[in-house]
């Protein structure tokens, strides 16, 4: 009995005795709803970043990389999705580089720090909505800034010792 306006003029709803029909979701639909999840998304991105590091500084596997590759572009479907903030992913990005400098440069941790900083912010402010439900959990936050940043700072710290390395001459046999 709600009167509403059409583009043929007002009109009254009449929905008392309607039938109601449930659609459910099909399969697909499914499986986007579960990546658009504001969590699942960050956490696609930062396992797709982490495949991609370990691919890099161990080339030759290709598992980590197909996989970080799959996990990246699903994470950018869902953010097309989702009220992204451009700052926040250069914050993620500025965290990921510094995180890598501080191994490569004599940062005395402060580049380590700058980019913890940096990575818990861009997760913050990842998502710009006043709807607490579409932003990231500090729950998930947390963790996954500590296990990347672990991550990162171990994954470069080996590389670079292994290239470091000076290549051992040929035995002489004997």
């Amino acid at each position: 009995g709600w009167p509403v306006e059409t583009l043929r003029g007002p009109a009254t709803l009449a929905t008392a005795r309607a039938d109601v029909k449930k659609l459910s979701m099909t399969t697909r639909e499914r499986f986007l709803a579960v990546i658009t999840n504001p969590n699942i998304a960050y956490l696609l991105m930062m396992l797709g970043t982490l495949g991609l590091i370990f691919e890099f500084t161990h080339p030759g596997i290709g598992f980590p990389g197909i996989a970080g590759l799959i996990c990246v572009i699903l994470a950018m479907f869902s953010f097309q999705t989702l009220p992204i903030n451009y700052a926040a992913i250069a914050l993620l990005g500025l965290g990921l580089i510094l995180l890598i400098a501080e191994v490569k440069v004599a940062g005395f941790g402060l580049l380590a720090l700058g980019g913890v900083i940096s990575l818990t912010l861009g997760s913050l402010m990842l998502f710009d909505s006043t709807d607490p439900s579409l932003h990231v959990s500090l729950r998930v936050i947390i963790p996954v800034v500590g296990t990347l940043t672990a991550f990162i700072l171990f994954l470069v710290q080996r590389a670079l010792k292994a290239q470091a390395r000076e290549a051992a001459e040929p035995g002489l046999g004997g």
